[in-house]
């Protein structure tokens, strides 16, 4: 299972799209790994966790063909992580060339509601031509997607809809991805139904970083107790790949600090374009 990590910022990006503050600022002066896009992760070449508005500079920066996108499992409907109107542009007669398949959405009611509008206020309600399809997705509902099996979990982040997180089964290795964005600590019926479940890679939400403060995300001293939890269920252990991602320009330090903080607790810090892999044992 090959991970890519192609956005790790939180919705304002950073550097902030409109902040001057000491942290943005010293994001441009240094560049490299602390330019940071809103968050997104391609698995394998068909898989994208959330369909943000950043999802094409994504495919252009990172060489990604998102014609090879079969399968999107969409955490929740806020638009740094959702951007419905980008669908239309799946199908005829913007997307020429290309193989005749579906590309399959997977997400919560909220979702389908911000597609339906989006066809129908933009598209002129047209329909998508069979080219994007959206199913339903609930907590606790396992289901088959092309080659991967999929759990979507319960998070805690906005209470006005079902957001959720994902685990992520590749078939063909059997390696399991815990995608964990948008959420705080976990609620307890997660955990439950976490018990008896390994995984080889587990991807957190850090949005409140070193400063904390906020229950619908996680920092990274929330990190570490999932950590601790997850190894202590036996959900992983000595080979598990932790990688802390989703930052806020306000409550993060730069990426080679935080890098370095971080690798003492056994935790990597996402980057745009960082490729991890959980390899077949």
């Amino acid at each position: 299972m090959k991970v890519k990590y192609l956005g790790t910022a939180a919705a304002e990006g950073w550097p902030a799209v409109f902040c001057h503050c000491k942290d943005c600022e010293e994001a441009r002066r240094r560049g490299g790994k602390n330019i940071r896009t809103r968050a997104q992760v391609l698995i394998n070449e068909d898989l994208l966790m959330d369909l943000g508005p950043d999802t094409y500079l994504h495919s252009l920066a990172h060489g990604v063909d998102l014609a090879k996108v079969r399968t999107v499992l969409l955490t929740h409907s806020h638009t740094d992580h959702f951007y419905p109107s980008e669908l239309i542009m799946h199908g005829g007669p913007y997307a020429l060339g290309m193989e005749k398949y579906p590309m399959t959405l997977y997400g919560n009611e909220t979702c389908r509601q911000f597609i339906e509008r989006s066809v129908k206020y933009e598209n002129g309600g047209a329909p998508l031509d069979g080219s994007v399809k959206f199913l339903l997705a609930e907590p606790g509902e396992s289901f088959q997607a092309e080659g991967y099996e999929i759990l979507p979990l319960s998070a805690r982040h906005d209470v006005s809809e079902q957001c959720m997180i994902y685990s992520v089964k590749e078939a063909a290795s059997g390696k399991s991805l815990l995608y964990a964005n948008d959420t705080g600590l976990f609620p307890e019926e997660t955990w439950e139904r976490l018990k008896d479940m390994h995984f080889d890679l587990v991807s957190m939400d850090c949005t409140m970083g070193i400063r904390g403060g906020y229950d619908g995300h996680m920092s990274f001293a929330d990190n570490l107790e999932v950590k601790r939890r997850l190894l202590a269920m036996g959900c992983a252990d000595k080979d598990t790949i932790f990688i802390s991602t989703h930052f806020s320009h306000t409550c993060c330090m730069p990426h080679e600090e935080f890098t370095e903080m971080a690798a003492e607790h056994g935790i990597q810090i996402a980057w745009d374009g960082m490729e991890v892999e959980a390899a077949p044992a």
